[in-house]
């Protein structure tokens, strides 16, 4: 019964200092995406540029003043009418209408419809990469710009 004993705390110590080592691996693999991510935002924006929002419409500046507080935002009724996405894509910028959200493992998906290519993904929306100069925008109809359709007779 002696070394039973004696042999148990070392299996604790070697369970728990394998566990420590995959919370590291985890820590760096999540700050390699995030580096991925902010060198492929870079190598887009370098290709294509921030975002110009065409005639009619304007960038909104802010949206909230922290990530919980965009989390708690009701996008439904935020993105009315007058409000779209724009997204940087590997072949440039595109506009998205808002769909709807889901809380999905702790964070939340954004669902955005595009007409260009009759889909519809989901975003996490980051705000750290919120930004003409960055990755994603939302843009609003200037105030009497509506859209106007006419078709010839």
């Amino acid at each position: 019964m002696g070394p039973a004993l004696e042999e148990e705390p070392d299996d604790v110590d070697a369970e728990l200092k394998e566990e420590d080592e995959e919370d590291d691996e985890e820590e760096e693999d999540e700050e390699q995406k995030e580096n991925d991510v902010q060198t492929t935002i870079q190598e887009l924006q370098a290709a294509f540029g921030p975002y110009t929002p065409e005639a009619g419409w304007s960038i909104l500046p802010t949206l909230a003043s922290s990530q919980e507080a965009f989390d708690q935002m009701d996008l439904k009724k935020y993105f009315s009418a007058d409000k779209k996405g724009a997204f940087l894509w590997d072949d440039g910028w595109d506009t998205g209408t808002y769909k709807s959200s889901m809380k999905a493992k702790g964070s939340y998906e954004h669902f955005f419809y595009y007409n260009t290519t009759k889909e519809q993904w989901s975003y996490e929306l980051d705000l750290g990469t919120y930004g003409c100069g960055k990755s994603w925008v939302v843009l609003k109809r200037d105030k009497g710009k509506r859209k106007v359709e006419y078709t010839a007779t």
